[in-house]
């Protein structure tokens, strides 16, 4: 197939640039010549390039040759020289690096393979969150946490883009809630991920669903319950969303489905004891009466199921006194279990990072930690989180490093989302840049 004269040109841009010394080009000219983009296949060049490359410090290139001489493409294998190089690339931050060095640990070396593993999965690696989950699953004694797991597998299942590898993932998990492995037994979780997972062709996950589904049209399992209780809310949604149910038909499938909620809450269902803790606290004509108590002693006991929401909902009722005394330790206590649940709260997340930035709540202060909060609870789309560490990147404050680019990005996110003070601090940073370039 004839080669498009606009690779080629590009090709020799990137060449010429390469040839000049420049680290970038040579890393981006080894891909080219990995790939045959521009040019003839020849991966014995792109090792070259890559080599050149990482001699100058570029990561990503050091990355590409830690590969190809593990995998000997391109060069002799080398197991020595790979290792250094992934090493060299994960010291630097180069996350597919940290992630692949992790797995080249975790025969010989399980203990250094699960703090790089957990590196490259704090920064979103599906694989290494993967890996470090079933390391830690199936480890030796003194690596197995099964709570750390469950929640590295679901960080897996909602990251990767591959249909098979995510079936895989979620089948895993609705094991672990259908054993209680990791978290309290949830048939109802187990079912939902059994569900996701069968969705997308895993066969032991389609014949899970297809036993559950049978059981439950007999009625005969109280773990069901809370199964009914989302059929009873969906089809109260449903009418409400249409607009053609008249009050009375509106008012009786919204007591179906908190009936629903109260049988499902008696089996110790996370989601129905929130909701009837919000009932609660808000007055609902369900409950006939506002009782700010009750509230909190259903938001306990959801919390104390870890469900992550109610921990959440309980720490404020300390902040403020509502229903209980008043305590800012027993709110830190509460936020701290869910910011660091299997599925953790990005608000609370948020909040304990701010202890530790300040140094309060009974949290030395630990800029480190409280950016491992932060970029959690970024992670999960908080607005606020990405506004901090914006911030403190832009300004260096706190002790923090100062990497204006990084900053900047992490403000434009929150800025996207809304957040005035990012704008704020967006324009003020242009103008600064702007006043620069014109006084030179």
């Amino acid at each position: 197939m004839a080669m498009a004269q606009s690779d080629y040109e590009s090709f020799l841009r990137v060449q010429h640039a390469a040839a000049q010394g420049d680290a970038n080009a040579a890393s981006n000219l080894g891909i080219l010549y990995a790939r045959g983009d521009g040019v003839l296949r020849d991966l014995h060049e792109a090792v070259r390039w890559w080599f050149a490359a990482a001699e100058q410090g570029n990561t990503r290139a050091a990355f590409f040759l830690a590969q190809a001489l593990h995998q000997g493409e391109g060069a002799a294998k080398d197991a020595e020289q790979s290792e250094r190089w992934y090493r060299f690339a994960a010291e630097r931050g180069e996350v597919a690096a940290q992630r692949d060095l992790g797995i080249l640990y975790l025969v010989d070396r399980p203990v250094e393979a699960a703090s790089w593993l957990r590196l490259a999965a704090e920064q979103g690696s599906p694989g290494a969150a993967f890996r470090l989950a079933t390391l830690l699953c199936d480890g030796s004694q003194a690596l197995q946490d099964h709570d750390e797991a469950a929640r590295w597998f679901h960080r897996a299942a909602e990251q990767d883009d591959d249909p098979n590898l995510r079936a895989n993932w979620l089948w895993e998990l609705a094991q672990m809630h259908n054993q209680g492995i990791g978290q309290p037994r949830c048939q109802s979780e187990a079912v939902r991920l059994a569900g996701l997972a069968a969705d997308q062709g895993h066969p032991k996950a389609q014949q899970f669903v297809k036993r559950w589904a049978s059981e439950f049209r007999t009625g005969s399992n109280p773990e069901h319950a809370p199964h009914r209780l989302v059929e009873a809310e969906r089809a109260f949604r449903r009418a409400e969303q249409e607009g053609d149910a008249d009050k009375s038909v509106l008012a009786k499938l919204e007591d179906a489905w908190l009936m629903a909620a109260f049988a499902a809450a008696r089996e110790l269902y996370g989601p129905a004891q929130l909701l009837i803790g919000r009932l609660y606290r808000q007055g609902h004509r369900f409950v006939m009466m506002q009782s700010d108590e009750e509230a909190a002693q259903w938001f306990r006991r959801a919390g104390i199921g870890k469900m992550a929401k109610a921990q959440v909902a309980l720490a404020e009722c300390y902040e403020a006194g509502r229903g209980v005394v008043q305590s800012d330790d027993e709110a830190a206590r509460w936020y701290g279990y869910a910011a660091t649940e299997v599925h953790p709260d990005a608000e609370a997340q948020y909040v304990v990072g701010g202890f530790y930035l300040r140094g309060v709540r009974g949290k030395p202060k630990d800029v480190k930690e409280a950016f491992h909060f932060f970029r959690l609870a970024a992670a999960q789309g908080h607005t606020g989180a990405h506004y901090t560490i914006g911030f403190c990147l832009l300004t260096g404050k706190y002790g923090v490093a100062q990497d204006i680019d990084t900053g900047r990005g992490y403000l434009l996110r929150a800025a996207d989302a809304g957040h005035a003070g990012a704008r704020d601090l967006l324009d003020s940073v242009a103008r600064i840049l702007e006043a620069d370039a014109a006084g030179r």
